[in-house]
Order: C-alpha cells, then structure tokens, then sequence
C-alpha cells in the first residue's frame, strides 16, 4: 500500500509540477509562502533540480502564432516568487532569481544570469593577505628612539658657572605615513609625526648646584621621498616642520646646606627638521629595521614661568618670571623598526 501511495504521489506531482529548473546559486532557501520574512523549509544546493507548477510553463509556440492582445502582468510575466514543492511533497515558495527554467524553447535564451550570488559564503582560496583584516596598501607606520647630542641651551644664572655637565638627548619618535597617490612614481609619502624628548643638565655655580630637566612634546606633518627603492633595502629623505611645547624645570640647591627652590618653565617653538633613512626592509614579514641621521634647527624659545621666586638673588633679576633661549642646531643618531604595506 505504501509503494502505492509513493508512485501516484510521484505521478501527481510530475503532471502538476511540470516545468523543470536548475539551482544557480549556493543556496536556495524554499519558503512556505511568498514571503522573504516567511518560515524556510529546507535549502536547494546549486544544481539540484526542482519541479515548478504548471501553470508557469506557456505554450511558447502558440502564443508566437497568435499572441494575445491586452495581456494583464500577471498573464506575462513570472511572479517574484515560484511555487514549487519541497523533499516531502508539500507546497513550497522558490524566489525567481535562484532557478533558471528549462523551457526547451527561446525562453531560455532570455534569462539573465548575470548576478552576484547573495547566498554564496564561501571565500576564494587563496584567501587574502592579512585576512581577516583589510588588505591595505601604501602605509607605512614606525618607531624609533634616537640620541642627540647635547644641549647646551642652558638657563642664564647671575652667578657664574664653575662646571658644566651636559647630558645627551634621548627621543621616541614614531610616524604614520601614506603614500601620495598624485606622483605616479609612488615614492612620495605624507602623514604625521609625534616626538618625545628628554634630558637633563646639571651645572656647579659658585655657591649652589643646579639641575635642569628639559621635556619636550612634538607634533608635525612629516613628508618623505624614497631616493632607493630595492628588494631588500631602500633609502629615504625625510622632512618634517614640527611644533614643540618644552617644559623646564629648574633646581638649585646652597651647598652644604638643605635650602632649595625650584622653578617650571614652558615655551613654544618650532623647529624643522631633516633626517636620511636606510632601511633593511622585510627583516621579518612586512617589517624593516633603519637607522637614520637626524639634523634638526630649532628656533629660540621665549619661557615665562608662573611661580614667583623665593630667594630672588638666585635668579636672573632683568626678567624674574621668564628665560630666553637661543637657536640651536643638533644631531642626532636613530635606531627603528617601519612596518610598511
């Protein structure tokens, strides 16, 4: 009995679904009514083939032979949604665009398959460089630390200076770079610059000893051009105005005493500054280590300071709350690691 009911089960649904299609995308999903926000039932593959109701399957030839004039939408075209059946023979709701149909005729001709399969998840192999993450190119980021040589931009005491002690200037500088797609050569790069900067000198006056501890905060455009471009190393020239705030601090002790005072400065000034790269490039994956000579001039530096003095003979009497610095020039040796894409 049961073979029975299978057999007329298939002879009903080959009469009453007896136009033919093929899956053409990944994944076809079959809705129990027409509707993208209904229930799915289960899913087609690409390639399986699929029963579709009779009733959209045409007598092409007749109509080609006696069209019919005044024809409603629904008389000539097909509805977004196509009844079908699913794996256990019930009603079913395919969406138009994921089956192509076997008309046997010229029908078939007219079918666009020129679409971008929306259920296809799968990524193409080989996958991308750096996925999952975004595959840029033309950027280039580093860091670096460097050292200076010293400074001798010291504060003007009114007593004179028995010894100096000056001490080498140690940054951290990084950048972020982008190439700069208006030259076609593809070696000019624009991006911004930070630095940091530190010391510390000490001096030995008649009477007291001093200490100055000197910060500085950098930020600028920064512009490079690459003069070398090889497989495995390359050489750039560098150029970057920067905009410096500089704290100073000033400590001075009487000798052979506890008795101290100490005094903070801030400035503005700006600076630009040069610097030839060598780059020994892809030292590890996408990274390269350089070393760089940096000369940098640095415009003079009025400070004020907002703290009034305690012992006023310590201090410069022609300006008690500022300093004025100098111009300056330095040098400077850099060691870094650029990772560029």
């Amino acid at each position: 009995m049961k073979r029975l009911t299978f057999f007329l089960s298939i002879i009903f649904v080959h009469h009453s679904y007896a136009l033919e299609g093929i899956i053409t995308v990944l994944e076809a999903p079959l809705f129990d009514s027409p509707s993208k926000n209904s229930k799915i039932l289960e899913y087609k593959r690409k390639g399986d083939l699929v029963y579709l109701h009779s009733k959209y399957q045409l007598d092409y030839q007749w109509q080609q032979n006696y069209p019919i004039k005044n024809n409603s939408p629904e008389e000539t075209e097909l509805p977004d949604y196509l009844l079908t059946v699913d794996s256990a023979g019930q009603d079913a709701y395919l969406k138009r665009e994921h089956v192509y149909l076997i008309y046997e005729d010229q029908r078939e001709l007219s079918q666009d398959q020129n679409f971008k399969d929306m259920t296809d998840y799968r990524l193409k192999e080989p996958l991308p460089k750096n996925y999952p993450f975004k595959n840029v190119q033309g950027i280039r980021g580093w860091l670096a630390f460097s050292i200076h040589q010293p400074s001798q931009n010291n504060y003007a005491y009114p007593e004179r200076i028995k010894a100096e002690g000056y001490s080498y200037q140690y940054e951290l500088e990084g950048s972020f770079l982008k190439n700069w797609q208006r030259f076609e050569s593809g070696r000019v790069y624009y991006g911004i610059n930070f630095l940091f900067k530190r010391f510390t000198n000490e001096f030995r006056l008649e009477t007291r000893n001093t200490e100055e501890s000197w910060t500085k905060f950098g930020l600028g455009p920064s512009f490079t051009y690459d003069i070398l471009k090889q497989k495995d190393r390359g050489l750039s020239f560098i150029l970057t105005p920067v905009f410096y705030y500089t704290h100073l601090s000033v400590f001075q002790q009487l000798k052979n005493s506890s008795l101290n005072e100490q005094r903070d400065y801030t400035a503005f000034s700006v600076a630009l500054r040069t610097s030839a790269m060598y780059r020994f490039e892809n030292i590890i994956d996408n990274v390269d280590f350089f070393t760089s000579l940096i000369l940098e001039f640095e415009g003079a530096q009025s400070f004020k300071s907002k703290q009034t003095s305690q012992n006023t003979s310590w201090w410069n009497p022609a300006n008690q709350d500022g300093h004025q610095s100098e111009n300056s020039l330095s040098v400077g040796l850099q060691f870094g690691v650029q990772s560029a894409y």
